[in-house]
């Protein structure tokens, strides 16, 4: 009974804590050696580009390596 009161009280503290909005001025800004050279998945070819497209775009589908024999998942796409 102890536990359930436990329960109850954390729960409605959580529910009566206001959310804080994010803070705005919070920026990553993260420095490659050169240039990305586009933003087409399908056209890039150089390091630093696929490295800012896997930070922006999901995938549609991923491997699953541990299957025998390993199989298609769909990541973003549904399925």
């Amino acid at each position: 009974m102890i536990g359930l009161a436990a329960v109850a009280i954390c729960a409605a503290l959580t529910i009566a804590t206001p959310a804080r909005a994010a803070d705005l001025d919070k920026v990553l800004h993260w420095e490659f050696r050169a240039a990305e050279t586009g933003f087409d998945p399908g056209r890039v070819i150089d390091y630093y580009s696929n490295t800012v497209i896997e930070a922006v775009f999901e995938r549609l589908l991923t491997y699953d390596y541990l299957a025998r024999p390993s199989k298609l998942v769909p990541e973003a796409a549904e399925g």
